[in-house]
């Protein structure tokens, strides 16, 4: 239950923090752009959807603090920050979008509790380890099937082509529409979907063991 709080306070930062920063992003772009009569109705039902979000946020954190006079002098300029801006009455109000980046200093410890997760992630599933194997089978296997069969396959006319075929080849997902006519560029393929099954199951068991222990 506790870890389920922890999510959805993780989960509400991450996504007021973004709102915060579109919020910012389009006072920044009413003030240096020559807007349109169209685009300047759409700026403001963008930030009249962003201030309504952050209203019943405020709306619903209200409702269920146990202290609600605390609540609302900690948190008071959660108001003010959801003024939409768009009529004449309230232009000289819109600077208190600003209120909202305020939102960017509130790192929760669910915030944090993240950031450490994905290092742990990273370092016991060495994930830049399987990618740069997984970019070197890559790049191999898109220049060697490339010089075997773009001069007699006619379905390989760049280099994207052999990089596509890579791709899939690599991924075992094999979409059919380019193929190896070549001895050399089937065993380049055979080497591919080995060592691409291979580096997925390793990094298959990884991930599943890395979840084994936290779980734990």
């Amino acid at each position: 239950m506790e870890n389920k709080k922890t999510q959805i306070v993780i989960w509400d930062d991450i996504v007021m923090m973004i709102l915060a920063l579109v919020s910012g992003y389009l006072l920044v772009l009413e003030y240096t752009t020559s807007l349109t009569p169209v685009q300047l109705q759409w700026l403001n039902i963008m930030d009249v959807t962003i201030a309504s979000i952050f209203l019943l946020e405020f709306a619903v954190k209200f409702f269920l603090a146990k202290s609600k006079s605390a609540f609302f002098k900690a948190n008071w300029w959660y108001l003010l920050a959801s003024i939409p801006v768009t009529t004449s009455a309230t232009q000289a109000l819109r600077l208190l979008r600003l209120l909202r980046l305020f939102r960017l200093l509130r790192l929760s410890s669910g915030v944090k509790e993240v950031v450490a997760y994905l290092k742990r992630f990273v370092k016991q599933t060495h994930l830049f380890s399987v990618f740069a194997i997984w970019a070197f089978l890559m790049f191999a296997g898109t220049l060697a099937f490339y010089a075997f069969e773009h001069a007699v396959n006619p379905h390989v006319n760049s280099l994207f082509d052999s990089f596509w075929w890579a791709m899939a080849t690599v991924t075992t997902i094999g979409y059919g529409d380019i193929y190896p006519t070549t001895t050399a560029g089937r065993i380049v393929a055979m080497f591919l979907m080995i060592t691409g099954i291979g580096t997925s199951g390793i990094f298959t068991a990884l991930i599943a063991s890395f979840l084994i222990k936290e779980k734990k």
